[in-house]
């Protein structure tokens, strides 16, 4: 597939919905320079292109490049705000940069407030308020989401390691 889009985009270079996809083949092969490069081209071509900064931001981020991806995320969002991965992502980010867990933990929350909610959201929200030593509100947070989703295996894990830590198993 990759080699047929490199084609297609050397024939036809003017197509950004080309370029979007051999970013998202290159990030999925673990290319992520090539994928930036790709991206960046689709967003020159089509400026308005949710897709296109979306895959160019998990490919910078992939690169961590934090700062880049940051950047593009924004974009994103100020398309399309209530894009719940592209706010966890943002977090993920935040996250790479020392003294950025307060915007990492504003990301997240505002993703769990979205429905579809990414996946293990709530688990890496948990344990971020852990490492920042909040054990009150990834405890307050645990206990709500459990009211809602009981059955929920991260979350049942991270529950019966507190409650281990806790002398309560």
């Amino acid at each position: 597939a990759r080699l047929a889009f490199q084609s297609y985009c050397k024939a036809v270079p003017d197509d950004p919905e080309v370029w979007v996809l051999l970013c998202v083949i290159n990030g999925s092969l673990g290319l992520y320079e090539d994928a930036t490069h790709c991206g960046q081209r689709a967003i020159e071509l089509a400026p308005g292109n949710i897709q296109a900064y979306f895959n160019t931001a998990v490919a910078q981020y992939s690169l961590e490049q934090p700062d880049e991806a940051i950047a593009l995320f924004n974009e994103v969002l100020q398309r399309q705000p209530d894009h719940g991965f592209a706010l966890y992502l943002m977090g993920r980010c935040y996250e790479l940069k020392i003294g950025q867990d307060d915007n990492a933990i504003a990301c997240y929350k505002k993703a769990l407030g979205l429905d579809p909610q990414p996946p293990h959201l709530a688990v890496h929200l948990i344990k971020l308020y852990e490492r920042v030593g909040d054990k009150d509100k990834a405890m307050e947070l645990l206990d709500q989401l459990l009211l809602t989703r009981p059955n929920d295996p991260g979350l049942g894990a991270i529950k019966a390691r507190i409650d281990a830590d806790n002398g309560l198993l």
